[in-house]
């Protein structure tokens, strides 16, 4: 383990106490952390922090990040948590007798790695040495793709009605992005007090909270304002890649983005739920020469066949892995509702969560 201060004896001592390999002793025999910390150092610059005194590097405040997740703390508690606990100064790499930095120095270098687009590059390098250790699978492994709603961080206002249904949201796009049938656009709400952030059309009335990128959603008979979450995970439930979306888009017109950033190898089975139903979908696949396994849907009119029941059965008897990475993110990643506001810091915040939910889950199958 590399130390950022000259060890002492009480360091010499922490490995002694150790009785057992802990989630974060099988991360460290996993990762080769040199390789992240070359992605690092490329880019991430540090000589003297916002009060003159020399930096932190940038690797063991990384570490610092995962932590957060896999313990589901705030940068204040974090900050205590590094004073106080002798399994994380060992896995950071700090001495037990240096300072530790922060909470305000942890928030500045988590928004300085979104200034610097290196959330990517991290999540690709895990996710490139996971693959060659052989504990994630992805050469023509199946992908399996679905969405789930995360709640914005700041909550609305008020609630407004006429509330867009899941898997409807085509239809509310097109009542607040296009003009009505007379050409005409909408017209400010009078009754607003000159409040640019309330408007007023003919279907529904919004009023827009602090996070000016979040939108509603009705899910079954409860109303969501946040986020939606794309998410392509492999069959051992790894998270392969995704991207966050405000939670109105539409499922069915975000396939061909999600299937962009998975970057599957051709032939590889892509699994999907009959919400991505439609002929361009499949068109899409057939291009990128992927295997189409979307869920066939019925129509008006339009019964499934017994050969499309048959094909959705044996599909849904496999897809359920990506309803497990979306309740293991909620419950024990509480990304069930953001930290942060504003998409960009919400894609950040899916990538953090994405790598420190691929590592544990990679320890989990080292014995």
């Amino acid at each position: 383990m590399e130390k950022y201060n000259e060890e002492t004896l009480a360091d010499s001592m922490l490995s002694l106490r150790k009785k057992e390999e802990s989630y974060l002793d099988k991360i460290d025999k996993i990762i080769d952390w040199n390789k992240i910390k070359r992605v690092l150092d490329k880019k991430y610059k540090w000589t003297k922090n916002a009060a003159g005194n020399p930096a932190y590097p940038p690797l063991p405040m990384f570490k610092i990040l995962l932590l957060e997740r896999w313990e589901k703390l705030s940068d204040p508690q974090m900050e205590y948590a590094l004073r106080d606990r002798l399994s994380f100064i060992r896995f950071v790499g700090f001495s037990v007798m240096s300072d530790t930095p922060d909470y305000s120095t942890i928030s500045r270098f988590r928004s300085r790695l979104l200034e610097l687009k290196l959330y990517d590059r991290l999540f690709d390098e895990i996710n490139k040495q996971l693959t060659k250790k052989g504990i994630m699978v992805r050469e023509k492994s199946a992908a399996v793709v679905d969405a789930t709603v995360i709640e914005s961080a700041n909550r609305p206002r008020q609630v407004i009605k006429n509330i867009p249904e899941d898997r409807k949201e085509e239809d509310y796009n097109s009542n607040i992005d296009e003009e009505d049938k007379t050409g005409k656009t909408e017209e400010p709400n009078k009754n607003s007090d000159n409040n640019p952030s309330e408007k007023t059309t003919s279907h529904f009335e919004v009023e827009y909270s602090v996070d000016p990128d979040a939108r509603w959603l009705k899910k079954g008979k409860r109303n969501y304002f946040g986020y939606k979450g794309f998410i392509g995970s492999n069959l051992k439930g790894f998270i392969l890649n995704g991207l966050m979306t405000p939670a109105n888009v539409s499922e069915i017109s975000k396939f061909s983005d999600v299937l962009e950033v998975l970057n599957l190898s051709p032939d590889t089975p892509v699994l999907a739920d009959k919400g991505y139903s439609s002929d361009k979908n499949r068109e899409i696949l057939k291009n990128k020469q992927l295997k189409d396994f979307i869920m066939y849907k019925a129509a008006r009119g339009r019964k499934l066949t017994e050969y499309q029941k048959v094909v959705n059965k044996e599909i849904s008897k496999v897809r359920y892995v990506i309803e497990q990475v979306f309740g293991i993110l909620k419950k024990h990643y509480h990304f069930d509702r953001c930290r942060y506001g504003g998409l960009e810091k919400v894609n950040m915040e899916f990538k953090l969560v994405s790598m420190a939910y691929n590592l544990k889950k990679a320890a989990s199958m080292v014995i």
